[in-house]
């Protein structure tokens, strides 16, 4: 049996993709990938990879007048015979953006989408796993021509990335997402069922739609629990060292500890690494920040579990944060270390249901540096959300438990 992988998702360091080769690497399925970058870890003997850039292919730019005819024609029909289109928050200050960032993003979509296509028919898999909705574009039509299935595996809240001012192009990716849900054999969400419930009623799915909930933990090395806390508390975040995460308000907070209370250590790249880097010599928190480099996803549960408190940081300015997934909370839990996370739908309950680490309301200063400060003061609390979460990283938040989730998922629906 043979199963292809389409992503959209730009980074090869992706959590999601990463797992699923591993998931599938010890399994007795062969299996390729589909993208528009390359793969940093080396493929096993049984996976390969499709690569290729698809602003770089002739094709690109001859997909220009299909892409303004479709637009033309969804932006009219949406306005016109759309009962559902929100038709009074279309801001006319910014319509012209928002078709213009509209047609960018489907120009690239269709493009990518193709790329996939034609990988499909090459390879001729017996499933398609989507990673990200913008993929289920091709896949719906090679399921329409060969009648295979494909799983839906949502990475993001699609539809609302980004400036929710954009109505057109918020419109646009809600209808793919919706086509590529209903159309779908299997749905895989990410680590709660906040997330079932809200496909569910966004798009009206059937009640029998086959649901299945992953954490996607991609270390097969073995972590050595430890409760105990160091003195210095031991703060942690690996991910993207940029603004929009509001490290440079972390940076502030920071200040107003002193070394002997905490240590933040900064793991990562971006484009704000530099920046942050100067903060932290112009505010002289050298003896209470450290920059680390960055590692393959494959050992972040293992290196994060050095530490005792690990970070998730968000502005909740979009949708998409509110309901954050979370993929570096399932590293934290797997690492068995308590964790910090923001006062979003899914992430604050789950540190409350599981009593596994504490959430700040907003990314303020006060806010920010209230919970920080609780974390301090209390050490052992700390040590109990630590034990906490070594519990359910044992019996549930691993590597191997993950794995036979997903392969048994893969089973029930592959021809």
């Amino acid at each position: 049996m043979k199963i292809a992988i389409s992503t959209n998702i730009d980074a090869s360091t992706s959590p999601m993709l990463n797992a699923y080769i591993s998931y599938l690497s010890s399994s007795e399925y062969q299996f390729t990938i589909s993208s528009d970058f390359k793969l940093i870890n080396h493929l096993p003997h049984n996976g390969n990879h499709f690569y290729s850039k698809y602003s770089e292919n002739k094709f690109y730019y001859l997909l220009l007048p299909f892409v303004s005819i479709y637009l033309i024609y969804f932006v009219f029909k949406s306005l016109l015979f759309d009962k559902e289109f929100p038709l009074k928050k279309v801001k006319s200050k910014i319509i012209i953006k928002d078709l213009w960032g509209c047609t960018k993003f489907y120009l690239n979509l269709l493009a990518l989408n193709i790329i996939h296509f034609y990988n499909y028919l090459k390879y001729k898999p017996d499933l398609v796993i989507c990673i990200c909705a913008g993929s289920t574009l091709s896949a719906r039509w090679y399921k329409f021509i060969t009648g295979t299935n494909y799983i839906y595996s949502m990475y993001e809240i699609y539809p609302n990335q980004f400036n929710p001012n954009y109505i057109f192009t918020t419109y646009l990716k809600s209808t793919i997402e919706s086509k590529g849900c209903k159309s779908c054999v299997q749905i895989i969400i990410p680590v709660s069922n906040v997330y079932k419930r809200l496909l569910k009623l966004r798009y009206q799915l059937d009640s029998n739609k086959k649901f299945v909930q992953i954490a996607n933990i991609v270390e097969n090395h073995k972590i050595q629990y430890s409760s105990s806390v160091s003195l210095p508390l031991k703060l942690y975040y690996h991910g993207g060292l940029d603004y929009q995460r509001g490290l440079d308000v972390l940076l502030d907070v920071i200040e107003s500890f002193n070394c002997n209370q905490l240590h933040l250590y900064l793991r990562g790249g971006g484009a704000d690494t530099s920046p942050l880097k100067n903060i932290v010599n112009n505010k002289q928190l050298n003896d209470r920040v450290s920059f680390l480099e960055t590692i393959s996803p494959d050992l972040l549960p293992k290196e994060s579990s050095k530490y005792d408190v690990g970070l998730t940081m968000v502005h909740n300015y979009t949708s998409n944060n509110r309901f954050l997934i979370g993929f570096k909370a399932v590293d934290y839990i797997a690492a068995g270390i308590c964790l910090l996370v923001p006062d979003g739908y899914v992430l604050r309950k789950m540190v409350l249901d599981y009593d596994i680490g504490t959430y700040y309301e907003k990314l303020s200063h006060d806010k920010l540096r209230s919970s920080i400060s609780y974390l301090v003061n209390n050490i052992d609390k700390v040590q109990e959300f630590k034990i906490n979460v070594i519990n359910i990283a044992k019996e549930e938040f691993n590597y191997n438990s993950q794995k036979e989730v997903f392969l048994k998922s893969i089973k029930k629906v592959i021809k």
